[in-house]
């Protein structure tokens, strides 16, 4: 199996959306990707494509991940169900983990449901270690979520979080939205939560 791992292009967004909505039971939509495509300064997306099967070659997965000071923020990460269990998500993780560091990132950051075993098997054999598990959101109440640190990240602040850093980027709503120019800081701290934020990755 030979495997590359690339910046994702348009036109892989057909393939990227019908792994999405095989993974999670909330996907994100084309319009969320589009938008993390659009911000370029802050969003990478990753694709994991399989350059010795069929004509063209078919994606397996993908990774979006924020860096935001210093920090690398994973928000999604999937693998097309036929290729799993066969190291794609691990690889996928490590580049994206490898292009934090080349950008200045000395930690990562990522959540995960509490009863999601194997995606936390994943993380910890990557070198994450567990920062604790609290309750999340209305939509997500008997569903605890575990928060993951990778690197030099203070676990102790990962409480804090759900008041500070929307892990899973999610459109403005239109109400919701600045009339008038705002700078990207100010942007990120007013940026509304929602109960979808995070993701629920698979074993990959």
């Amino acid at each position: 199996m030979n495997l590359v791992i690339e910046p994702i292009r348009q036109e892989d967004l057909p393939e990227v959306l019908a792994i999405e909505v095989t993974s999670f039971s909330i996907p994100w939509t084309r319009e969320m990707f589009e938008k993390e495509l659009a911000r370029k300064d802050l969003s990478q997306i990753l694709v994991a494509r399989l350059t010795d099967i069929g004509n063209p070659p078919p994606l397996a997965g993908y990774i979006c991940y924020w860096i935001l000071g210093g920090e690398l923020h994973v928000n999604n990460l999937a693998v097309d169900r036929r290729w799993r269990r066969r190291g794609i998500g691990g690889a996928l993780l490590q580049t994206a983990l490898e292009q934090g560091r080349l950008r200045g990132a000395r930690c990562a950051f990522l959540e995960v449901r509490a009863s999601n075993v194997a995606a936390q098997t994943l993380y910890l054999r990557h070198g994450f270690e567990s920062a604790g598990i609290r309750n999340h959101g209305s939509k997500r109440k008997g569903k605890p979520i575990r928060g993951l640190t990778y690197g030099n990240c203070r676990k102790a602040l990962w409480n804090l979080r759900p008041a500070l850093l929307p892990i899973r980027p999610m459109p403005w709503p239109r109400s919701s939205r600045p009339s008038g120019p705002t700078n990207r800081s100010a942007e990120l701290a007013t940026k509304p939560l929602f109960d979808n934020l995070f993701p629920d990755p698979l074993l990959l």
